[in-house]
């Protein structure tokens, strides 16, 4: 009886988090004006393009897992698969939540009629890298 409590909970709660993550940060105003993309690496720089990492957050990374629908919008609220986040707490949930707007302000992503069939059959997943600087030679 708790282990199935438990897991109505977990639903709820995840079903709360994606209204808050739709009402916040959805907007569909970029996505639109763009060419349909054609290719999974199109696909990847569309969403990259709208990301902007929080100063400070060199050598972070965080990989989210997320499905679109053949139009392109989000099927369900990403998810974390992976991260390497540095720094205070603070410029942690930066780092994550600059990854969750990206995906949120880009889509929808307008795509092809073809590849918008093949990306509503796959599980998308994206890396979301902030390179540290290299060190110039002393």
């Amino acid at each position: 009886m708790t282990t199935r409590w438990l897991h109505v909970r977990r639903r709820q709660t995840a079903r709360s988090w994606f209204a808050l993550f739709v009402l916040v940060f959805a907007t569909s105003a970029s996505a639109d004006a763009a060419l349909p993309v054609d290719t999974f690496r199109d696909l990847s720089q569309a969403i990259l393009a709208c990301w902007n990492p929080p100063a400070g957050s060199q050598g972070a990374e965080i990989t989210l897992r997320f499905g679109l629908t053949g139009r392109g919008e989000l099927r369900g609220p990403p998810m974390v698969t992976y991260s390497r986040l540095i720094g205070p707490s603070a410029l942690q949930k930066a780092f994550a939540l600059s990854a969750l707007r990206a995906i949120a302000q880009c889509t929808p992503v307008s795509l092809t009629e073809g590849f918008g069939r093949i990306v509503a059959q796959r599980v998308l997943t994206l890396c979301f890298t902030q390179r540290a600087k290299d060190r110039p030679p002393i």
